[in-house]
């Protein structure tokens, strides 16, 4: 068993599996130096079978196929710890160059024994992750502050090798406006508006201020849907607008539809005998069902 760049491993755990693998024998490594790293299983049955190696001073694996063809034969297999390094990165924002920090920032890696790993992004967007095997890999991050998120992806190939990677969260920018009453200038305070991306889990909500303005930050770039109900009663607005790029901030006024008045008799069969104590209930549209006793 064999360090990446070459010489053996002293006292490494080495299990025989079979083609299902199951162990089936385990033995540890040699610790004379003049047979350092060498192992061996007696007994073999005719088969195909898989080496494990697992180094406890260091915490590295590797892995092989062997293949015993005859009866008597006797089969080598030399077999390498997978190679280990190091990933740097720096997050940015969506404009390129502003550092973000307390990101949180996941390696997911590809290679032979890989395990993803967790950190956050330091005050000047930097983060580190030691010990990733060989293999591809791919960076995945969230600043929990604005809900943005980011990804990239590399690999790794040589023993000590350290990667640098730039990660960059997702263009954004913001939407603001007013919402007022049918007439078109008188605002409505308190009222609930709520900001979707169709198509994606973006979704906001927020009020109404006194002077009817609101406003959403860091709205990922793409289509966007608003609504706005006001506080006490069935008024509603709507409004379809756009983010193209980073930093961008478009104005969306969201108009109420205006309110009114319905009437009406609710007559049997033959059209001329009222019915009383029915509920009716009238729905418009795009707003909840609004029940209406008579």
């Amino acid at each position: 068993f064999l360090l990446p760049g070459g010489g053996g491993v002293s006292s490494a755990q080495i299990t025989l599996t079979d083609a299902g693998g199951t162990p089936r024998a385990f033995t540890t490594t040699s610790s004379d130096p003049g047979n350092l790293g060498r192992f061996g299983f007696t007994t073999v049955p005719v088969g195909s079978y898989g080496l494990k190696g697992f180094d406890p001073a260091t915490g590295r694996r590797g892995a092989a196929g062997a293949r015993v063809d005859r009866d008597g034969q006797s089969v080598t297999a030399d077999f390498s710890a997978v190679s280990l390094g190091t990933v740097r990165g720096t997050l940015f924002a969506g404009d390129g160059t502003t550092p973000v920090a307390g990101a949180d920032v996941r390696i997911a890696p590809t290679g032979m024994f890989s395990q993803a790993a967790v950190t956050q992004s330091a005050p000047d967007g930097s983060f580190t992750f030691p010990g990733v095997s060989a293999g591809g890999f791919t960076i995945q991050v969230t600043d929990p502050a604005t809900t943005l998120a980011g990804s990239a992806k590399g690999s790794l190939s040589l023993e000590g090798e350290t990667v640098n990677v730039t990660v960059q969260l997702e263009p954004s920018g913001t939407v603001a406006g007013e919402v007022r009453r049918a007439d078109g200038t008188t605002p409505v305070a308190n009222a609930a508006v709520t900001l979707i991306r169709p198509g994606t889990a973006v979704s906001r909500a927020t009020q109404s201020a006194a002077d009817g303005t609101y406003a959403f930050t860091h709205i990922p770039v793409g289509d966007l849907r608003l609504d706005a109900r006001e506080p006490a009663g069935i008024d509603i607005a709507s409004a379809t607008t756009r983010i193209g790029g980073e930093g961008d901030v478009v104005t969306a006024t969201l108009t109420m539809v205006g309110t009114g008045t319905l009437t009406g008799t609710l007559v049997e069969s033959n059209g001329v005998d009222p019915v009383a104590g029915v509920t009716v209930t009238a729905r418009s549209r795009g707003a909840n069902p609004l029940t209406l006793g008579t």
